[in-house]
């Protein structure tokens, strides 16, 4: 553990942030299984982290080590391929004890960024593609709240959770209907802005009840070269 952790963890006396940083960690050496290199923590990361209160800090540690148990379930079960999102999927609606329906799975690539929420807006489950195309450490994906580290236009946000609660209310996969759009990272150093292309969303049943919902997308690295460029994009 480096001089900062422990200073943290010291100034904090929490066992919550002792965990954090074993599972933000081990989800680190996950990643780095599955040929993706992630820094776990910003310099300050973890002393943030800390600052935290408390039952934030364990809200955060409950979501990790959900996802976390999902994600090394997968890995020993020898799924024929980690990257491969129905294989994925198909297992993580059997540890959720969901349904997911059967054309959304038919229009997955296998480049696709698959995200699962719960319709209270916590993200229950993100597939490596996700990960792959972010500059943020592996604390800021689990540690921070969406709307703290992207930027998107409001009316593009207002559409979407149009359409989630569209899947309330119709139980079956439909498009999202959302026009590409820009997303930007708020904090990272370069300030990546990515095309987003919102493709299509279900709910997820239990027993007949929509419990939670699916998303798939496709995204992109936009490489901005002036800041007209970047003026011409709608963030707001």
């Amino acid at each position: 553990m480096n001089e900062l952790s422990q200073t943290a963890i010291s100034s904090l006396s929490s066992t919550t942030v002792v965990e954090y940083e074993l599972l933000v960690r081990e989800f680190q050496a996950y990643l780095s299984r599955q040929g993706i290199q992630k820094p776990a923590f910003t310099r300050n990361g973890l002393e943030t982290f800390s600052s935290f209160p408390e039952y934030d800090q364990r809200r955060y540690v409950s979501q990790l080590r959900n996802y976390l148990d999902i994600c090394l379930g997968a890995e020993r079960e020898n799924l024929d391929s980690l990257r491969d999102p129905r294989s994925v999927l198909n297992y993580v609606s059997f540890r959720l004890q969901i349904r997911i329906p059967e054309d959304f799975l038919d229009k997955i690539c296998a480049t696709d960024i698959v995200e699962v929420f719960d319709y209270q807006g916590t993200q229950l489950y993100r597939n490596l593609t996700f990960f792959e195309i972010s500059d943020y450490t592996i604390d800021d994906f689990f540690g921070r709240t969406w709307d703290y580290l992207y930027e998107r236009s409001s009316r593009v946000t207002k559409k979407i959770f149009e359409r989630v609660a569209a899947t309330a209310e119709v139980l079956q996969c439909i498009p999202f209907d959302v026009p590409e759009h820009y997303m930007r990272e708020r904090y990272t150093e370069n300030r990546k802005i990515v095309k987003v292309n919102l493709k299509y969303l279900a709910p997820l049943l239990r027993d007949g009840n929509p419990i939670a919902w699916i998303a798939l997308s496709s995204a992109s690295e936009v490489l901005a070269k002036t800041e007209f460029d970047v003026n011409a994009m709608e963030f707001i």
